[in-house]
């Protein structure tokens, strides 16, 4: 049943970086299609054309798509890190704790190498997985002690 558990939370990210791929492709086609009407403005031979793409690049009213989806990749491994804490066996040991910790983040760095999570630079995607493993074991003991609580009661 472990090998299970260990499987399962390596494949958990796998699973959602397809879905997150698959899922936003309309989003990311309509997101390439708003960069290059940016950059046929911003590269035009007309100067007053190219002030105008550049302003509005400033005021910040283009790329909001990637911007969603920046949000909605780094809200997932938020997602499966918190999904991940209920496959964790309430009673297993610390160091089997560590050790399915370490099979999410390999299948976190298996989905951004081949798969999705590809508008998060590896540094920023290293900084949401830490953040991802960390809430990770707090829901993990946090089940552990209302566990512990309810049998003394």
């Amino acid at each position: 049943m472990v090998a299970v558990r260990f499987v399962l939370i390596f494949m958990l990210p796998i699973i959602i970086a397809l879905l997150l791929h698959y899922g936003t492709f309309s989003l990311k086609a309509m997101a390439h299609q708003e960069a290059r009407e940016w950059l046929n403005l911003a590269l035009s031979a007309d100067e007053e054309t190219k002030k105008a793409a550049y302003g509005k690049l400033a005021e910040g009213s283009k790329f909001r798509l990637h911007h969603w989806l920046h949000i909605i990749s780094a809200g997932s491994i938020l997602v499966v890190g918190l999904v991940s804490a209920l496959v964790i066996p309430i009673n297993s040991p610390p160091e089997r704790t560590v050790n399915f910790m370490t099979a999410l983040l390999c299948g976190f760095c298996f989905a951004k190498l081949f798969i999705a999570y590809s508008l998060i630079p590896w540094t920023e995607f290293g900084v949401w997985v830490a953040g991802a493993l960390v809430c990770a074991l707090i829901f993990t003991k946090l089940r552990r002690v209302h566990h512990t609580r309810t049998l003394v009661e």
